[in-house]
């Protein structure tokens, strides 16, 4: 009976003590430069790329070859930049830039705009519209 005692009582100190190097580890961690950089990069990550897209030439002219060049930069990763011209989806790509070439044969207003995503689903378009 004096050995159950014992034992149970052994017991409870050593689970107490791991207890207590639980606690000790994760309060450790919390104020560990690893976890502060897990933090910052997943402030990071919730902005969305920044995108730029140009045309060139500016102005073209009928049956004229247009270049439209899109490039995404991001703190975490761009997964994939698209591009529309008139609405339609016409160039996607995995990388941080991406380029469609055309020549329009029809007079008219056009539009052209770009999409880019990062790895966690973060999405930019530009121009915002048109």
């Amino acid at each position: 009976m004096i050995l159950k005692k014992k034992r149970g009582k052994i017991a409870l100190v050593v689970t107490i003590i791991i207890l207590l190097a639980l606690i000790f580890s994760i309060f450790s961690f919390k104020n560990s430069p690893e976890f502060k950089n897990s933090i910052e990069n997943k402030e990071i990550a919730s902005s969305p790329p920044t995108l730029d897209i140009t045309l060139n030439p500016d102005n073209p002219e009928l049956n004229e070859a247009v270049t439209i060049t899109a490039m995404a930069a991001d703190d975490f990763k761009v997964s994939e930049i698209i591009i529309f011209v008139d609405g339609t989806e016409t160039r996607c790509t995995n990388n941080p830039s991406c380029v469609f070439e055309a020549t329009y044969n029809s007079e008219g207003t056009h539009t052209y705009y770009s999409v880019a995503r990062d790895d966690l689903g973060n999405e930019v378009r530009s121009p915002e519209t048109g």
